[in-house]
């Protein structure tokens, strides 16, 4: 499953990303493997997802088409 994917309120860990053309800036934001991210909202219209990472309770807006790169353990 991807991040996009991942319904409201739900959480899960990283597991890795299917494409090496991630934005450096995504793994500096703390969106790295073994993360948990808790899904906050989605936008319509293929606008971007809102989640927070547990460890430090940070959120972050993430455009939909970089959330469908990031892989999610079940």
């Amino acid at each position: 499953m991807v991040l996009s994917n991942l319904e409201i309120g739900r959480t899960a860990k990283i597991k890795g990303y299917l494409s090496e053309d991630l934005p450096t800036k995504i793994l500096e934001l703390g969106l790295i493997p073994g993360a948990t991210v808790r899904m906050k909202c989605q936008a319509p219209l293929n606008g971007p997802v809102y989640v927070s990472l547990e460890s430090d309770n940070s959120k972050l807006a993430i455009k939909k088409s970089i959330a469908e790169l990031i892989d999610l353990e079940q």
